[in-house]
């Protein structure tokens, strides 16, 4: 699933965030690869399986959708959202919180940063991770990366 949260900053205290789920940032439809080993994939689909490993961005899933897909109902989601709490400003800070999966959150990175798809890959990003920006007047700074790899053990 994927969902965002909005929350002014005016928002008084016990005052519940508005909690909207969106599935333009669902993950992946790996439709027939779903639940798949690659073993069971290169058996089952190996031309399909292999054009998706050579071509991930373009390579639409049997049932399912190509990771370009994904990346562009991410940025519809993102532009949608920023125009909503842009034209809602009123001098004060908003905050929102978006929950979704590794890719979409690797798509939303690429297009707030103005980084190719190729190479979002450059980001990493685990369950859990938080990724913050700052987003006004139409420019994006990423203000940290932060996740479950910042606070490994050294061993």
């Amino acid at each position: 699933h994927g969902a965002a949260v909005g929350e002014s900053a005016g928002c008084g205290v016990g005052t519940a965030p508005e909690i909207l789920e969106d599935h333009r940032i669902m993950e992946m439809n790996f439709g027939k690869f779903e639940n798949k080993t690659t073993a069971e994939l290169e058996k089952e689909y190996p031309e399909e399986f292999r054009s998706y490993r050579e071509n991930f961005n373009d390579a639409v899933v049997p049932g399912g959708e190509s990771y370009r897909q994904v990346a562009e109902r991410t940025v519809a989601f993102l532009k949608e959202i920023y125009q909503r709490h842009e034209g809602e400003r009123t001098g004060e800070e908003e905050t929102v919180v978006v929950v979704s999966h590794s890719l979409v959150i690797h798509a939303a990175m690429g297009y707030l940063l103005g980084v190719d798809l190729d190479d979002v890959w450059h980001f990493k990003t685990e369950p859990g991770t938080v990724v913050d920006f700052d987003w006004r007047y139409e420019y994006a700074m990423l203000q940290g990366l932060y996740g479950p790899f910042n606070v490994r053990e050294v061993k």
